[in-house]
């Protein structure tokens, strides 16, 4: 066995472990203010399933051979939508930031989750479409909406605002949706080569 190094292998069970002796214990430096506020996060008990209801009516009309137009009302509507509540937020009322102002002082935030939110969305549909004669066929489509909530998106906190800026009252941050687009225009064709 000349120059190979076998380690734990020539003798099993029996290691060499580094241990140092001049160990350091944590700086009471690192944290001056005392440990950071926890953060509680709990579920509501009450909390259901959200659901949706959605409606729309729609009519059609030939306006000359193969071609007719199209329109559609689309609704949606969100109902008790799970999101995040922050319940120890300050109110706005205060002039300060800071731990002191919150209901709570003892604790950073505390968030909830349930079903605090809603949803609305509208929109009206046009398609113009030709169907496939000589040669050719094609949809073209328009759509006017408006979305509207109280709180888009609350698990992807790096992109949106994740809780009620007043949890007195959810619905003062009613409005447009952070994914409000309200016209959106969509065409496509289908041409043959008279080869």
């Amino acid at each position: 066995m000349s120059g190979v190094a076998l380690g734990p292998l020539k003798q099993p069970g029996l290691m060499t472990i580094p241990f140092n002796s001049n160990a350091r214990f944590i700086d009471p430096m690192l944290f001056p203010n005392g440990l950071p506020k926890p953060i509680p996060r709990h579920i509501d008990q009450n909390l259901v399933t959200a659901y949706y209801e959605q409606y729309n009516f729609g009519t059609q009309y030939e306006l000359a051979k193969d071609f007719a137009l199209e329109a559609n009302y689309v609704g949606t509507l969100g109902r008790k939508l799970i999101g995040i509540l922050n319940r120890n937020t300050y109110d706005g009322r205060t002039s300060g930031a800071g731990p002191s102002i919150r209901p709570n002082p003892t604790i950073n935030s505390d968030n909830a989750r349930g079903n605090f939110y809603n949803s609305n969305y509208n929109a009206l549909n046009l398609t113009l479409r030709k169907r496939f004669s000589h040669g050719l066929s094609f949809n073209a489509n328009y759509t006017y909406a408006k979305a509207l909530d109280e709180l888009s998106d609350v698990f992807r906190s790096k992109t949106a605002q994740i809780s009620a800026t007043d949890v007195q009252n959810i619905h003062y941050d009613y409005g447009p949706a952070n994914f409000d687009i309200r016209h959106r225009v969509v065409a496509a064709s289908t041409m043959t080569c008279p080869c």
